[in-house]
């Protein structure tokens, strides 16, 4: 009897278990009350109510099909089953037809087209034609406060879309680049590149391997660069033709005074710290001068034996003579600049505040040149210190805290200059320029002074005819970036940077 009792217990708990599962299934199969709620109250209020405003897609959103028709429909006061746009109309008294069942939206239309507004304002227009990913009602102004206030991916690539549209291809370039994405309806960033190139064949960078800082012999066969240690790098000759590797000191220039070769590609002068350091190629021997302070420009004469250089904690410009050993001062006073010597190395051209003048080594007699214009910044000279590139002085494109001025790049003859591209909403600077005038190189980065030290290297020829947007990264460039004819270009992108070490990658460009 003992043993049957023990048996009772599992039979009664499987019988509850059996008669809980059909209850449950009971209730399953009838709909609730709650179920039906939401349609009796949406087909009551139909003539009362408007469509419910949509929420602003997101920047990864992408254009919706209509659905099918038996997912649309619901139920009129009337009880009959109309789809939601049919009840819409009935209620604004329209009598219009429905979307086909299988009739899609229409796809977004790609860049640039439908009609512009020509009413500008003081950043550009006042409406714009639908953004690729954004709700064509948000006015261009809305768009870059937003991307203003903060320049994530989202907004930047929003911003770029909206300056694309414009026509603003070159502008739009950087915006694309450093939002961190391939773009939009197929076009990533390698094809808004090529829409923007001009004239040059594809313009391919060649990794040479680590380094960073450097400059380039006139014949562009020869490559100083520093290696990646931040405070104790050494300075390597790199031999383009055989790939051989030289290692001739230590580092310690700035990145405004690297190496500069001798004409003849004999002899390189680079400063460190307060020594002036001159190699010889041929007797791979090294002589060092004492300064009085940190080398800031270096030029070198046509016969070979005078360097005129400048200190940055100075305010004189010198002449050191080879053949002498002997410090000469040039020039004294603020706001100078080193030009370069006259072809017979007799003179030295300098620029002090707007005035270009010559000054005869022998007896430092002086004579007006040309009057700079004031309106170009920073400019580069050619070799015959006649003509150059600049910056156009900026102008405010909006009275925005985060908003930097325009500073188009300009080339310039004497007093005279022209506009090379005009940029909008982008920034330039770092600009290189070879020793014959003819090829230009600058970095392009977002207008605002919020942004990161990476943006876009261009290559363009100063005649206006070519030009191409090379890289994307934390781009450093040097004043002897060019070989003499413009054929050859060299770089550094940082690959990683802290307070203590730094990697770079070094990259040469041919330049056809």
């Amino acid at each position: 009897m003992g043993g049957v009792g023990r048996m009772d217990k599992p039979l009664i708990y499987l019988f509850i278990i059996l008669i809980s599962i059909t209850l449950c299934s009971c209730q399953a199969v009838q709909p609730s009350v709650a179920d039906k709620k939401p349609v009796e109250k949406y087909a009551s209020n139909q003539d009362q109510s408007a469509e419910p405003t949509k929420a602003l897609p997101k920047s990864d959103a992408k254009p919706k099909a209509v659905e099918s028709e038996s997912s649309q429909q619901t139920t009129s006061a009337a009880g009959e089953a109309v789809k939601p746009q049919q009840a819409a109309q009935q209620a604004d008294g329209a009598e219009q037809a429905a979307l086909p069942a299988n009739q899609a939206q229409e796809p977004p239309k790609p860049f640039r087209e439908g009609k512009q507004s020509t009413q500008e304002t003081d950043i550009g227009f006042t409406s714009e034609p639908p953004l690729l990913l954004h709700n064509a009602n948000i006015s261009f102004k809305q768009i870059e406060d937003d991307y203003l206030r903060e320049g994530n991916q989202e907004n930047t690539l929003k911003y770029g879309e909206a300056i694309y549209r414009q026509g603003n291809i070159d502008d739009a370039v950087i915006y694309f680049a450093s939002s961190g994405t391939k773009g939009t309806l197929g076009k990533d960033i390698a094809a808004i590149k090529e829409e923007a190139a001009r004239g040059y064949s594809s313009l391919q960078p060649v990794k040479l391997g680590d380094g960073h800082m450097p400059s380039l012999s006139h014949d562009g066969r020869y490559i100083t660069y520093l290696t990646n240690d931040t405070y104790n790098g050494e300075l390597v000759i790199y031999d383009t033709k055989n790939g051989s590797r030289e290692t001739v000191g230590e580092g310690g220039y700035s990145k405004d005074a690297p190496p500069v070769w001798s004409w003849d590609n004999r002899l390189v002068a680079f400063g460190e710290f307060k020594s002036l350091h001159i190699y010889n190629m041929e007797s791979r021997s090294l002589t060092t001068e004492p300064l009085d302070g940190r080398i800031k420009e270096l030029v070198w004469s046509k016969d070979y034996d005078r360097i005129a250089y400048s200190t940055a904690e100075g305010r004189k410009i010198r002449v050191y003579q080879l053949s002498t050993r002997q410090h000469k001062v040039i020039a004294e006073g603020s706001d100078l600049k080193l030009i370069g010597f006259s072809e017979d190395s007799k003179a030295l051209r300098i620029m002090k505040k707007d005035r270009v003048y010559d000054v005869t080594l022998s007896d430092l007699k002086e004579k007006d040149i040309y009057t700079h214009p004031s309106s170009v910044e920073n400019p580069v000279w050619s070799v015959d210190g006649e003509k150059g590139v600049g910056q156009l002085h900026g102008e405010r494109v909006r009275a925005h805290q985060f908003h930097e001025a325009r500073n188009n790049p300009v080339f310039f003859q004497r007093a005279e200059f022209k506009p090379l591209l005009s940029f909008s909403y982008s920034k330039v600077s770092a600009l290189r320029l070879n020793q014959s005038g003819s090829v230009m190189a600058f970095i392009q980065q977002e207008s605002t002074a919020q942004t990161s030290e990476q943006g876009m290297l261009w290559v363009a020829s100063t005649d206006g005819s070519k030009r191409n947007p090379v890289d994307y990264g934390t781009i450093i460039t040097t004043p002897r970036a060019f070989s003499d004819d413009g054929s050859v270009f060299v770089y550094s992108k940082t690959r990683y940077k802290s307070v203590q070490k730094s990697d770079h990658e070094l990259y040469m460009l041919k330049i056809k």
